[in-house]
């Protein structure tokens, strides 16, 4: 019999690991002394703890060796446990990878001009939510639009944060007016349509969820939201990724006019999940 420090290093790791591995239930020593609390391993364990160190070299987490301690497994169950760990490793490989496409692609762009402000990617649940239709107006009627929509909807105590989205549906047209869609999510689906003082009409409908969307948060004015724009369709040149549907705009802090350089809005556009 051994005691840890001697096993040890018949085993060459750590007296520490020895000792951990026997605390989480791992690798247990054949015996402890009654009297002195010695830690005690025979030999013959040296075959269960190279499996141990097996599996955990295998990337297997603690649980799953304990598991596999626990409940030995036929030949069958254990094939079955290394396809699973190579599907996992696999996946982990393609995300790993595709980060490190998303850094080279920041890197380039950080080289050639760089970003003040930060592109991120993430889904977009479905959410209920009152809205105008398609419009096609001029920035000065679409912000009294969405004032009395908002302006409505709070009158029937039926919005949720007070912040208006957008659905682009085109680039602005050579006169200035904006083909969108306006409305506010909402708290309540049991009024489906409403109309404002200006006899907008107001229907409540499901934003569509997107898979994924790239997102900046645009600040400065709404005649020049372009620049914000201009910063996603970089990142989705440098990351090589194309549109898939009408764009987004979540106003988060609207100006007061076209011109107000403290307006605040997340510009999202979709993208390949």
């Amino acid at each position: 019999m051994f005691k840890v420090g001697d096993f040890a290093k018949l085993a060459q790791i750590s007296p520490h690991t020895l000792r951990y591995y026997d605390k989480i239930g791992i690798f247990s020593p054949e015996h402890v002394h009654a009297e002195s609390g010695y830690r005690l391993y025979s030999v013959r364990q040296l075959t269960q703890l190279n499996r141990v160190l097996a599996l955990r070299d295998l990337g297997f987490s603690i649980d799953e060796i304990r598991n596999t301690i626990t409940h030995p497994n036929n030949d069958t169950d254990w094939l079955d446990l290394l396809a699973e760990k190579e599907n996992q490793l696999q996946q982990h490989i393609a995300t790993e990878q595709a980060r490190l496409q998303r850094v080279r692609a920041r890197l380039n762009l950080s080289k050639q001009t760089p970003l003040k402000q930060e592109v991120i990617t993430k889904p977009l649940e479905a959410m209920p939510y009152f809205s105008t239709g398609h419009i096609c107006e001029p920035d000065h009627t679409i912000a009294q639009i969405a004032e009395a929509t908002y302006q409505t909807l709070a009158g029937q105590k039926l919005y949720a944060d007070g912040i208006a989205y957008f659905v682009v549906w085109d680039a602005p047209t050579p006169e200035n007016t904006h083909n969108i869609e306006l409305g506010f999510r909402v708290s309540s689906t049991e009024i489906e349509t409403l109309t404002t003082p200006h006899g907008t009409l107001l229907t409540l409908r499901e934003l569509p969820a997107i898979p994924m969307v790239a997102s900046v948060i645009y600040e400065g004015s709404r005649a020049e939201i372009q620049r914000g724009y201009e910063v996603l369709f970089r990142w989705m040149e440098a990351n090589q990724v194309s549109i898939q549907g009408y764009l987004r705009e979540r106003h988060l802090q609207p100006g007061s006019n076209a011109l107000d350089p403290n307006s605040v809005i997340e510009l999202m556009i979709p993208i390949e999940a």
